[in-house]
């Protein structure tokens, strides 16, 4: 288990901090097939919806499930029972590591080196933290809402214009 402190700014320039509880499995299986299984649905477009004016869709990018280092396999725990309570029943049946706390600023960017500063846009991004990448994002190298909400879907798509 994990609990994970996430700081950032907000449009004002205010500190915000979230937690989030993790739980990590280690895979003693092949995880190749789950691995495109996660990237498909990852890479999956919103699904349209018919309005009167025409279709939209509408993407929430919302992963609670990933595995960005095979084999490990990292589920966001938001669910009944309680990620103690749940790893509690495990514990009869595999190993279970001591919890941790990581905490992870982004508050200040400014002192990194520009690839450094685009891998933590591209990280806050990925996490679900659209918004407040494109803030930081326009913070740092002068652009305005538009121009920023740009470079950070580039950052994402790994394309520049």
């Amino acid at each position: 288990m994990c609990s994970c402190r996430l700081t950032t700014l907000d449009s004002e320039g205010a500190k915000t901090v979230q937690t989030r509880r993790l739980v990590e499995f280690e895979l003693a299986i092949d995880p190749a097939a789950l691995v495109n299984a996660l990237a498909t649905e990852c890479g999956r477009p919103g699904a349209p919806e018919k309005r009167w004016y025409g279709s939209s869709a509408t993407l929430y990018k919302d992963y609670p499930v990933l595995m960005q280092s095979p084999p490990f396999l990292r589920v966001e725990w938001r669910a009944v029972p309680s990620t103690a309570a749940f790893l509690n029943t495990l514990r009869r049946r595999v190993e279970i590591a001591p919890p941790l706390t990581i905490s992870e600023d982004f508050t200040n960017l400014r002192g990194l080196t520009r690839d450094q500063q685009e891998h933590r846009l591209r990280d806050l991004n990925q996490r679900g933290h659209t918004i407040e990448a494109v803030y930081m994002a326009g913070r740092l190298y002068g652009l305005d809402l538009t121009q920023a909400s740009k470079f950070v879907k580039e950052l994402g798509t790994g394309v520049r214009s």
